[in-house]
């Protein structure tokens, strides 16, 4: 898994990705329409999104363990 600054968007506005990238524009989907687009009319109640929104369901990730996570891949 790639660390934070291996990532495209890392420190990077909208327009620098896209310039970046070669491309004329890029639009992020909210993450709540992401969520409303994939449950649909299912029933089912909720998403594990933590990849967008950083919100983990065991609540015992905090910002504190994913520096030391991505600090020990770096090493």
């Amino acid at each position: 898994m790639p660390n934070r600054d291996e990532l495209i968007a890392h420190d990077r506005t909208i327009s620098e990705i896209a310039d970046h990238l070669e491309i004329d524009n890029l639009v992020y989907q909210s993450v709540e329409n992401l969520r409303k687009s994939i449950i649909g009319d299912s029933g089912i109640k909720d998403l594990e999104m933590s990849c967008f929104t950083g919100s983990y369901v065991t609540g015992t990730v905090n910002k504190e363990y994913l520096n030391w996570v991505e600090n020990e891949y770096k090493s």
